[in-house]
């Protein structure tokens, strides 16, 4: 049913979830304008039309400021909407706006108090301020709806980790069989291997994921990078820097059609630090805090900041990095 704006207006929706976070080449921002361009075609009164309006804008465009002003027209004309406030808490919390970003979600947790992914994204702000006993009640709340979902356990060891109670932590994740490709829950389990200083089983599940490398796409240089962590933790220097160079030769590749694609940069420059290009990584990492810096998104930002601050102490620049950290 090629006329079917309400298809084509979630695609959108889709396709922005995909470029603000994986994959940022000038094929996925056509493939999302498209699919918006159709929903207004063809369903241009639609609420979900107009959301995926706003999303692209968010998303896409980073225009935070044209991206709020769509999704509060809606919420003015479809209260019970709880995508708008949603949206609105996520944009609140890329401008550091953290409190505002919580009511944001909490009004749309009481609109649909059932929505595991709107429970996850409501856990990020708790998470990135710090609040682990917020993580937790709402992660419960999405643990009782969705029981085995990767990403929900891994949130939550994610929580018990900032209460510093890394083996509760692992007793969680242990729960969990991961489907490949999932990075978000191998990287969490990578983090928690070096917390409790045990890496053998989280090598072992690298490992396994990596055994078919075309399907984990874009995420395979973050893959190779948490199999290098942990190989250079547990002392297997040549196998980490196998790991490293790998990740090299990945990103590399995807940065050819996603030049700015600053999470890309990142996994760049790690790799590289281990493999002692102090340059390379340090021009790769300025790069990307130039694209996206704390100013422009609050959440995504300062990570980058906090790699810079870790590859300026590995390479003895002490001062800087203290300074980077303290900011």
């Amino acid at each position: 049913d090629p006329e079917f704006a309400l298809a084509w207006a979630h695609l959108c929706r889709q396709d922005g979830l995909v470029f603000i976070n994986f994959d940022q080449s000038s094929q996925r921002r056509e493939t999302a304008r498209k699919a918006l361009d159709m929903a207004m075609k063809f369903g241009p009164d639609l609420v979900e039309t107009k959301l995926a309006d706003g999303v692209y804008k968010y998303f896409v465009e980073r225009d935070y400021e044209g991206a709020r002003t769509q999704l509060e027209a809606i919420r003015q004309q479809y209260p019970n909407n709880a995508v708008a406030p949603e949206f609105l808490g996520g944009i609140a919390r890329r401008q550091g706006q953290w409190e505002q970003s919580r009511t944001l979600y909490a009004q749309a947790i009481e609109l649909d108090p059932q929505n595991v992914f709107l429970l996850v994204d409501a856990t990020l702000t708790d998470l990135a301020t710090r609040d682990a006993v917020a993580a937790q009640k709402h992660l419960g709340r999405a643990r009782d709806l969705s029981p085995q979902n990767s990403t929900v356990i891994g949130f939550l060891a994610v929580s018990f980790q900032l209460d510093g109670n890394v083996a509760q932590a692992q007793t969680l994740l242990d729960t969990i069989q991961p489907k490949r490709g999932d990075g978000l829950y191998t990287g969490i389990v990578a983090t928690n291997a070096i917390l409790l200083r045990k890496y053998d089983s989280g090598i072992a599940m690298l490992k396994a994921q990596l055994e078919d490398p075309k399907a984990l796409g874009s995420s395979l240089g973050a893959f190779e990078n948490n199999l290098g962590d942990l190989e250079r933790h547990a002392g297997h220097a040549a196998e980490a820097a196998a790991a490293y160079e790998k990740t090299k030769q990945a990103v590399n590749e995807l940065l050819r059609t996603q030049p700015d694609n600053t999470e890309l940069l990142n996994q760049l420059a790690w790799a590289e630090t281990w493999l002692g290009d102090k340059a390379g990584a340090i021009a790769h990492l300025q790069r990307a805090i130039a694209i996206l810096p704390a100013s422009k998104d609050a959440v995504v930002g300062p990570s980058y900041e906090d790699t810079l601050a870790r590859i300026e102490a590995h390479f003895g620049d002490k001062e800087n990095a203290i300074s980077g950290l303290q900011h």
